[in-house]
């Protein structure tokens, strides 16, 4: 069922104010805070990070102002039954997103969903907010089900269990045969072609598996550096393009520095900061070089200087008598004294000058880059690429800490799935030119019998690792 034509036109309902990090919900007829999703909006942030709960909102709005334009709908919006809930999300879809739907061969009732018009981020953003309200919703009594968009356990058993059989009847097999596991590799008519594990969500993001974007090259700092020299980057976008590149920390946790952060930890090269999910909390620290620090004393000095209503210098900053309420102070502003956001720095400055340059990436790459280059060199420091090397994983475990990934090693192993071809491409490189002066017989002249010993051992180290990649 669509409802395209059946939509009247664009007029939201809800709107929503947000006084710094609270957000209130308004009725647009009553002119009135809407009790249900003030409370609604609340309790996400409890749970969620600001920057997470505006977005949830947006996507909660967008569709409660959708389902508003519809004759006839019941009031309040949300309170309809699941299956005319899940007609109304698939219409959204088509109507305000664009997108196309196919049935899922492996569960026929699961419908993957096709973007075209709008990336899979928002798509997922969007199911993951419309969850999270019928999960509040459920929470404050207002709803019955508290997971609407996912089937009951029996009905995806019986589901799979119809996908299997049909499978069985195509090929002509008993309903339960005796098999060889999956992961043999022997059962391709039982594999699912849509290589989606099975899940219980009526709708699944076509790709939607999140992959790091890797990024090996180590003239990518220099080629952005280049964009912004020829876009006349400000001393402010350099020094944040440096720490980008230099902490390995978010854009948004970069602009929301503050003097305190900064001086907390000597007003040198490090500095505290938040982290996703910490709710404001200063949960981290972001390490950078004293190249930058030289420049982040000029910043201050120069352009912060004309724009801050204190006009502080880094003399008086570091100095023990300035009051420490104007420590609070954003660490980079914009020229009317005020917060340098993150979203400034993406649309007026990273991606004109890095489209004049013929170039696309995104802030959150040099993240990316950052963890890539590390992880590649603490495995070239250490002559091996394998996880069970006690080196290597002292210091995996040192940039997890650092990063404060919630999900430690599963990060950890997810770059090292997109690392490992390179790795072993690596590994035979450093073998062959270990070969190459051993059968030239450049070693053994110019090496002692000890030191020999040792290459040998390396190299055997290094085939071990090879086939251990390999066979993995």
């Amino acid at each position: 069922m669509h409802m395209a034509s059946n939509i009247s036109e664009k007029v939201d309902y809800f709107q929503l104010k947000s006084v710094g990090e609270k957000h209130i919900v308004i009725s647009v007829p009553s002119r009135k805070p809407d009790l249900v999703l003030c409370r609604v909006s609340k309790r996400l942030s409890i749970n969620h990070a600001a920057q997470t709960v505006k977005t949830y909102l947006h996507h909660i709005l967008r569709f409660l102002n959708y389902l508003e334009r519809i004759p006839n709908s019941v009031h309040p919006v949300w309170n309809v039954e699941q299956q005319l809930l899940l007609t109304l999300v698939q219409s959204f879809f088509i109507d305000e997103m664009g997108c196309a739907f196919k049935s899922a061969k492996f569960n026929r009732e699961a419908r993957i969903v096709n973007t075209s018009s709008v990336s899979i981020h928002t798509v997922s953003n969007f199911l993951t907010a419309i969850r999270v309200l019928y999960r509040e919703l459920f929470f404050l009594n207002k709803y019955d089900i508290q997971e609407p968009l996912k089937m009951e356990a029996k009905r995806l058993q019986e589901s799979s269990r119809l996908f299997s059989l049909g499978e069985q009847l195509k090929s002509g097999e008993p309903e339960n045969p005796r098999r060889m596991p999956l992961k043999s590799g022997v059962e391709p008519g039982f594999q699912h072609q849509d290589h989606y594990k099975e899940t219980d969500n009526y709708y699944i993001c076509s790709g939607s598996e999140w992959q790091p974007k890797v990024l090996d090259d180590p003239d990518f700092p220099n080629h952005v550096w280049k964009a912004g020299n020829n876009f006349q980057w400000r001393l402010r976008e350099q020094v944040v393009a440096r720490l980008l590149f230099e902490t390995g920390a978010r854009i948004s946790e970069i602009c929301s520095l503050t003097l305190s952060d900064w001086l907390g930890l000597g007003g040198k090269n490090q500095a505290y900061s938040v982290n996703k999910g910490s709710h404001g909390n200063r949960a981290k620290e972001l390490i950078w070089s004293k190249g930058t620090t030289k420049l982040i004393y000029k910043y201050i000095d120069s352009e912060r200087y004309y724009s801050d209503p204190e006009r502080l210098k880094v003399s008086k900053i570091l100095s023990d008598k300035i009051n420490p309420e104007l420590l609070n102070a954003p660490l980079f502003l914009n020229r009317y004294g005020r917060s340098y956001t993150s979203q400034t720095f993406r649309a007026l400055y990273w991606k004109p000058a890095l489209t004049k340059y013929g170039m696309y990436a995104t802030p959150h790459q040099c993240r990316h880059w950052f963890v890539t280059k590390h992880i590649r060199q603490i495995y070239e420091e250490a002559n091996s690429y394998s996880l069970d090397n006690p080196e290597v994983r002292s210091r995996l475990n040192q940039l997890i800490s650092y990063m404060k990934w919630k999900q430690g090693w599963k990060m950890v192993e997810t770059y090292n799935h997109y690392l490992s071809k390179t790795n072993i491409m690596l590994m035979q490189d450093k073998l062959h030119e270990a070969l190459d002066l051993s059968f030239s017989g450049k070693v053994t002249t110019s090496l002692n019998i000890k030191e020999n010993e040792k290459l040998i051992s390396m190299n055997s180290s290094l085939l071990d690792d090879i086939f251990n990649q390999v066979d993995s």
